[in-house]
């Protein structure tokens, strides 16, 4: 119910703030802009913090669900970012909460690396009946230093990253939840202003054939 409120509230300061921008000049429009940006910002968080509640108090039961379709939808939910995905023809163990994973991760790229970034989705086979899958974008990247901490919730990163927020704390926690493990890794190896991967690793469902496209 509080959640609720606050994004009724969200909602009203975002529409007054748009309404007020048909006559509003100059300064007055960038406070109004400022306004519908924390809004906006305002939301995001209490939508996270309902995503970690759900996680917290009625986890879905892990079950046999399509790589290649979760990801196409969550991609197609951005239709102006370029988002490319190959070789994700898999089922693996997980629920339909993956795919805030890989809203997530988009919205964390398009965040940082701005409306021209290039998001790219891959997986590959490793050991032991495991997937390993990457989202990787060729924005700012994430420094060494600050790549073992960015899934910890509101820890400051680099520069160039800025504060992380629940985001990717709660990508961590779905994929542990699906007994996987996730890294923050260089898109191009050993040169961080090239852009980040997230890698992620999930299992493979038991008696399920490579899908075909």
């Amino acid at each position: 119910m509080l959640t609720y409120e606050i994004l009724n509230a969200n909602m009203g300061l975002t529409g007054y703030a748009e309404y007020l921008k048909d006559t509003a000049q100059g300064d007055e429009r960038i406070l109004l802009d400022h306004i519908s940006e924390l809004a906006n910002k305002s939301s995001g968080v209490i939508r996270n913090v309902e995503t970690i509640s759900r996680i917290y108090k009625t986890p879905q039961a892990v079950v046999p669900v399509s790589l290649l379709v979760i990801a196409k939808k969550e991609a197609d939910a951005h239709p102006n970012i370029r988002i490319g995905i190959s070789d994700c023809n898999y089922s693996v163990m997980a629920n339909d909460m993956l795919g805030v994973v890989f809203d997530n991760l988009f919205s964390n790229s398009i965040k940082f690396g701005g409306k021209n970034v290039e998001i790219t989705v891959t997986a590959r086979l490793i050991e032991n009946g495991m997937l390993e899958v990457s989202v990787a974008d060729n924005g700012p990247g994430i420094d060494d230093t600050a790549k073992p901490l960015v899934f910890d919730r509101f820890v400051q990163g680099s520069k160039t990253r800025g504060s992380y927020g629940l985001g990717l704390h709660i990508v961590k926690m779905l994929v542990e939840s699906y007994r996987g493990t996730i890294r923050a890794d260089d898109r191009v190896a050993g040169n961080p202003t090239l852009g980040v991967a997230i890698r992620f690793t999930l299992h493979i469902a038991p008696n399920t054939p490579h899908e075909k496209p």
